[in-house]
């Protein structure tokens, strides 16, 4: 198990990333919903790995414990091979194009804003392909482009989490 970056250095870097998990609680329990519904059994799998793993115990609704938040990088063909299981992913901002190809299905999938994808991306190649940045919006201080999220369990941390009890990361300092 490991840290992200983002969460090491210093505390600033540790309140902005708790603050972004409160942000984002809303969403998550969304996605959490939608990944309960669509893959029963994977979810409960994972559940049992993020209660032992948890790093948030009050931000974090779970089941991902890991997660990506990419701005405005052109992402080339890849698998995820950390990874294991299906992860979701969906895209933001202001831009056009930067559909999702994922060749081993012969698939070319709109990926716009509010569009979610399930993906065994540790199995099946992916990427989005190029993208233009649209137009800005000034309401909420952003510049134009394209971002993604991504809700992922990183395949060693699921291995070791499997057989731990709830809260055994916070409860053992992670071994």
């Amino acid at each position: 198990l490991f840290l992200s970056s983002d969460l090491g250095g210093t505390s600033t870097a540790t309140s902005a990333v708790r603050s972004y998990y409160r942000a984002t609680s809303f969403l998550a329990n969304q996605l959490k919903l939608i990944f309960k519904t669509c893959c029963p059994e994977v979810f409960e799998l994972y559940e049992k790995a993020f209660e032992a793993g948890v790093w948030f115990t009050e931000e974090d609704p779970g089941p991902f414990l890991g997660r990506a938040v990419l701005w405005k990088l052109q992402v080339g063909l890849h698998r995820d091979k950390g990874d294991v299981g299906p992860s979701i992913a969906f895209p933001f901002g202001s831009y056009e194009g930067g559909e999702m190809v994922v060749p081993q299905l012969h698939a070319k999938l709109a990926y716009r804003p509010r569009d979610i994808i399930i993906l065994l991306s540790s199995k099946l190649w992916h990427q989005v392909l190029d993208w233009r940045a649209g137009e800005g919006i000034p309401q909420h201080g952003l510049t134009p482009g394209r971002g993604s999220q991504v809700f992922f369990m990183p395949k060693r941390s699921l291995e070791i989490l499997q057989d731990k009890p709830p809260y055994w990361g916070v409860d053992t300092a992670y071994g």
